[in-house]
């Protein structure tokens, strides 16, 4: 972005003091009215004016010596990708201004006001000046360079919620502030005001990126200067006073802000200062007494000094608007958010008196929900995030309108039929399409997203032609083909509406799509385009085109994207193309020659008839794909996910519907070829592919076309490519409804054999097995589990059965990718493990196993099967999983479906020590199973040895029960003051 790309610009004459002093009081007047940030860009340039005109500035008119310091910061970071010139407007201003003495103040002022602008929004998202600079930083930087007693100023504007990530090279200004100075009294200032921990960490040469020169150990100097810590603490209660403390997000709320400062302190003492997730010891001893007590006290002083707490009531942050008041909010935005509301509000419920659709105006909705303290307005801060717009998130904010007046049920009962009384459209489908004709006005006559348009229709509330017809034009394509290309699958509701529109008027759309870059979503469209045109016998300039670009891009394409995901080499590459193209065919002409018979082939003639051809076979193609392409393997699921599919933006899941259409559906000159790529895809994944070439028959996520004959046609046209029936099967049990399902539970347990007519709709038992296998554990799971509703003696054998599978695959997982053990190592593990299970060995015989474990997070699906054993199976799988001690007994609560106390049970009779019993209980947070325990044991002594957080909350959980008096007792002289005072307030001592 260059320096005149901005919409507002501050004016002023160099070296002309008063001239200068009105920029910068202008530039304070934007920050604090928020009109600095245009769109998603910092909107604001300074340019100077000589002889009336405005030129830009040079690095010349500032303090070169300052401006060189950034400069010499930010390419060393960022070895000189960041253009420094694309911000340095505001940085030579403030460093012009600097340069006159009389003017310190009023720049002092203004670096506050973009302090309280930072901290204000909380989000690098309000800060950005071009894709990798933020606005604020060096000026900011430089007022503390010239004068280091406000260095403090560049710490407070560090915001928590910063973006480490792309604008991580601001944290390095204190750091290399540090290796300049050293850790002075001003910069012991800036990591008071900070309340962003890795800033702080940078301030000491400590972090990930940070260049760890000469890091600062602040442990060791508050130890070896005392009365440097006196300091620290005078300046947090002074901090405090001055500046509240933000917190991170409204989801990771502390309310005990100053521990996250002892916590810097103690990190900076320790190897590992860089990793901010590794949990810190604050119970060790630092220079009066433990680092949670002396934080504690500092926290209380902090507070009597400021006369209130430290940190506001916690915020739930799903409780910024009330979601049950749908109807107050809506009538409140049109009541009181226009002066003709009452007139929409009319046309919405009643369906009266459309003129006053004319009398509509576009409007900036969302700042007039705010100025005028609407209702709505907390329902937008909720839905609208920074990055989002208002038409981005109508669809989420209109869908509590809809749920509210619109009764989908009597609509579907109705069969879609308009049932009215006294005029008026019982369903509420009116006042919803009345609202939808106010909202297209409001928003200039804008296009509706496909989301809002996807919900409409399958709300039934409008046809897809009738919402076409009266909300989109030929203008609306722009948008709509910018909105395909969206991350996302696309559906064919989607497909539909862009087709259609491009029908009613094709030359404007050819003028269109030429223009249009070649993406997999939009040789998506063009198949479907093509698609239609053979439906509607039609042949234009228009299906040219399209038939010139998929067959000239489409294979390409796929292979370029096939090509980015995997490491291959050319003749690899030329191997799959063989594949693809398949036996070329003869010349048309000679083919005619030869069937005529009217005169003789020569022998060059007959060798092009006959041309020598080595094919590659499908095998080979695929066993190239899967040595070369990147993919994980999921226990969970048997089929690898390969990353191939993974990227909706421009990738193969989205172009899979293209080769359906031009493979399947139609023919085109190359449909063999496109059938071909696609059978490749679908024996590579053929779960997957299958799925992502449903959504076609989509009309949204979560609803498929209701048209019965569109999935008959559909299982046919995936037959036609694998004969390998237990695939589509296979997709139809993870995507089908609980009537399907339990018609295939009951044909499982019937094991009926396929004769005479029904052979087509019968699955044996085999069938259903297989296309199981193919599906992940947990829908395995959950099909055995409707079995046992209606045959336990099946039920039994198959969760035996999925449990031991479990083994296996947590085993292999585990053990050849973490340890490197071979696969008889692994097969001995998991059979000796199969065995105790039956009881056919004892539990010390498998111990060796617990040593070779190094953790547990890949058992969940090993647990989480454990709890659908039969009994006597299942205790033995708990004594195995018991011998992990704390993790294991954590592990299977974690994953369990029993209650808390019948687990406490469990863990009681089979012996399991009580020290993790305690663990288990603290970690629970079950008060009944709490003080259930407590009627038998004081776990007392054990929970003394966990950490603080704990201790307070066993005791929170205990102080329900009238039996924990004396457990309580034992925490009243607790090494924590926390915890101590805590204790003596419930026992109001």
């Amino acid at each position: 972005m260059g320096q005149f790309d901005k919409n507002q610009r501050i004016r002023f004459r160099l070296n002309n003091e008063d001239s200068l002093r009105d920029a910068l009081k202008q530039y304070q007047a934007l920050l604090q009215q928020d009109l600095v940030y245009e769109g998603d860009c910092f909107d604001i340039d300074f340019v100077q004016v000589k002889d009336g005109e405005d030129y830009p500035l040079s690095l010349s008119d500032g303090d070169v010596d300052l401006i060189k310091n950034i400069i010499s910061i930010s390419e060393s970071y960022y070895k000189g990708e960041i253009d420094f010139h694309s911000t340095s407007a505001e940085a030579i201003f403030i460093s012009h201004c600097l340069k006159l003495p009389n003017l310190k103040q009023d720049v002092v002022d203004t670096i506050k006001e973009i302090v309280n602008y930072s901290r204000r929004h909380n989000d690098t998202w309000k800060l950005w000046s071009d894709d990798c600079a933020v606005f604020g930083a060096d000026a900011v930087y430089i007022l503390g360079l010239k004068y280091p007693e406000y260095i403090y100023l560049m710490g407070s504007y560090i915001i928590p919620y910063w973006d480490t990530e792309h604008a991580s090279y601001v944290l390095s200004y204190l750091e290399y502030f540090y290796l300049e100075n050293g850790f002075t009294d001003d910069l012991l200032k800036a990591f008071c005001y900070c309340d962003n921990s890795e800033a702080r960490m940078y301030m000491l040469s400590i972090g990930w990126h940070s260049c760890q020169q000469n890091s600062f150990n602040l442990e060791e100097y508050f130890r070896e200067n005392p009365g440097k810590y006196e300091k620290f603490k005078t300046l947090m209660k002074e901090r405090f006073k001055e500046q509240p403390y933000i917190q991170y997000s409204k989801h990771d709320y502390t309310p005990r802000p100053i521990d996250e400062f002892y916590t810097s302190i103690l990190r900076s003492s320790s190897e590992n200062g860089e990793d901010y997730w590794d949990a810190v010891d604050l119970e060790k001893v630092f220079i009066d007494d433990t680092y949670d007590n002396e934080a504690y006290k500092l926290h209380k002083e902090i507070e009597e000094y400021i006369g209130m707490p430290l940190v506001d009531e916690y915020k739930d942050p799903y409780d910024d608007y009330d979601h049950d008041e749908e109807e107050s909010i809506w009538e409140d935005f049109f009541l009181n958010g226009f002066d003709n509301g009452e007139e929409m509000l009319n046309y919405i419920l009643y369906g009266e008196d459309d003129s006053i659709l004319d009398e509509i105006k576009p409007v900036d909705i969302i700042k007039l929900s705010k100025e005028k303290n609407l209702l709505m307005y907390k329902k937008f801060e909720w839905f609208i995030g920074e990055m989002d717009t208002f038409e981005d998130r109508f669809q989420d904010i209109f869908e509590g309108f809809i749920d509210h007046y619109y009764d989908i049920d009597q609509a579907f009962e109705n069969n879609n039929m308009i049932v009215t009384i006294n005029g008026n459209d019982t369903t509420g489908r009116q006042a919803v399409i009345c609202a939808l004709d106010i909202f297209y006005r409001l928003l200039g006559k804008n296009t509706f997203s496909h989301d809002l348009f996807s919900l409409i229709i399958s709300s039934k509330i409008m046809s897809a032609s009738d919402f076409i017809e009266k909300y989109d034009c030929n203008n609306s394509l722009v948008r709509l083909i910018k909105e395909l290309n969206n991350y996302g699958p696309i559906f064919g509701l989607q497909l539909e509406r862009l087709t259609t529109l491009i029908y009613k008027d094709r030359d404007y759309a050819l003028s269109l799509l030429k223009k249009h870059p070649i993406t997999s979503k939009v040789l998506v469209l063009y198949m479907n385009i093509l698609y239609n045109d053979y439906k509607n016998r039609l042949m234009d300039d228009l299906s040219k085109f399209l038939i010139n670009i998929v067959e000239n891009h489409l294979i390409t394409h796929v292979l370029e994207i096939i090509n980015l995901n995997g490491k291959f080499k050319e003749d690899e590459i030329d191997k799959i193309k063989k594949y693809i193209q398949g036996k070329p065919m003869p010349p048309r002409e000679l083919m005619m020659k030869m069937m005529m018979g009217k005169e003789a082939l020569t022998d060059e003639e007959k060798a092009l008839l006959n041309p020598k051809f080595e094919p590659v076979e499908l095998d080979e193609a695929l066993d190239i794909l899967k040595s070369k392409l990147s993919n994980e393997i999921d226990e969970d699921d048997p089929q690898i996910h390969y990353d191939l599919f993974s990227d909706y933006d421009d990738g193969v899941s989205s172009i899979l519907i293209a080769l359906y259409l031009g493979g399947i559906k139609f023919n085109l000159p190359s449909s063999n070829k496109f059938k071909r790529l696609y059978k490749l895809l679908l024996e590579l994944a053929p779960i997957k592919v299958i799925n992502q070439t449903s959504y076609f028959y989509y009309i949204y996520y979560n609803q498929k076309s209701l048209d019965s004959t569109v999935w008959y046609d559909f299982d046919q046209d995936i037959k036609k490519v694998s004969k390998d029936k237990s695939r589509i099967l296979a997709w139809e049990i993870l995507n089908n409804d609980s009537d399907f399902r339990d018609n295939l539970v009951q044909e499982y347990i019937d094991d009926e054999q396929p004769s005479g007519f029904n052979i087509l709709n019968v699955h044996t038992r085999r069938d259903i097995d297989s296309a199981l296998s193919l599906i992940p554990i947990y829908n395995q799971i959950r099909f055995y589990e409707e079995i046992s509703e209606k045959d336990s003696d099946v039920s039994e054998h198959a969760h035996a059965r999925l449990f031991y599978m479990s083994i296996n695959e947590f085993v292999r997982e585990f053990h050849i990718n973490r340890n490197n053990l071979d696969e008889n190592k692994v097969k001995n593990i998991s059979d000796d493990l199969i065995k105790y299970i039956e009881g056919e060995i004892d539990l010390d015989e498998i111990e060796y196993t617990v040593d070779i474990l190094k953790d547990l997070d890949g058992m969940s699906s090993f647990v989480d099967r454990l709890w659908n054993l039969d009994e006597t199976r299942q205790n033995r799988a708990l004594k195995y999983l018991f011998m992990f001690n704390q993790d294991g007994v954590l592990y299977a609560y974690n994953h369990n479906n029993v209650e808390a106390i019948d687990y406490l049970k469990i863990l009681i009779d089979n012996n399991v020590d009580h020290k993790y019993i305690a663990y288990f209980l603290v970690k629970c947070n079950d008060h009944d199973t709490f003080n259930e325990y407590l009627n038998s044991y004081n776990p007392s002594k054990y929970i003394k040895d966990m950490d603080i957080d704990y201790r307070l909350r066993a005791l929170e959980i205990a102080s329900s029960s009238s039996s924990s008096k004396e457990f309580i007792k034992d925490f009243v002289d607790d090494s924590s003051n926390r915890v101590s005072s805590y204790a003596k307030e419930l026992l109001n001592i």
